[in-house]
């Protein structure tokens, strides 16, 4: 599953409760490899890559809040 948006990514996880959530090569890539021998054990998988609402970097409150699919890349320009 491929959602675009929070709405469909929560409407997803409803109809879906039991499928894995990925972006880039998480724990995921590595359990697949390495415990599951290369086959992927989930029947279904939500890809949260596309979603634009999670890829953010912000101070609110005097706090450091990091979106779920920001790349590491990103939060080392945003701190140097």
């Amino acid at each position: 599953h491929h959602p675009k948006t929070l709405a469909q990514l929560i409407s997803l996880c409803d109809q879906y409760p039991e499928s894995k959530m990925i972006f880039g090569n998480s724990e995921v890539g590595v359990d697949v490899k390495f415990r599951y021998g290369g086959k992927l054990p989930f029947a279904d998988v939500i890809y949260l890559g596309a979603i634009a609402e999670l890829d953010y970097i912000r101070l609110q409150d005097g706090q450091l809040q990091i979106g779920a699919t920001t790349s590491l890349s990103k939060l080392k320009t945003y701190c140097d």
